[in-house]
């Protein structure tokens, strides 16, 4: 009797996201930098609070590769800006802003 061998999945290179906020922590402005795949679609960038309240939510331009978040309303706290493309939640990150 032959066992076959399992299959290994390979990670496609193309999907790889690469995504960061500035400054962290932050006061007033924070600056969301991203390159998303050419197969991205539908990008979305949700930010909430601690408590999971949604601050904002952002459908993202794949030609800009930057959002600003003007966080002069937030109040001082930990905050989680997760992102998304295709239906599915790619990454979630902490930021921490501080009046």
């Amino acid at each position: 009797m032959t066992i076959p061998a399992p299959e290994i999945e390979t990670m496609d290179t193309n999907l790889e996201v690469q995504w960061t906020a500035y400054p962290n922590p932050a006061t007033n402005e924070v600056i969301i930098e991203y390159q998303l795949p050419d197969s991205a679609k539908n990008p979305v960038l949700l930010i909430s609070d601690v408590n999971g309240n949604r601050i904002l939510q952002k459908e993202l331009d794949l030609e800009m590769n930057q959002f600003v978040w003007n966080s002069t309303d937030a109040k001082t706290g930990v905050y989680y800006y997760t992102l998304s493309f295709d239906e599915q939640i790619q990454q979630t990150k902490q930021l921490l802003l501080m009046k």
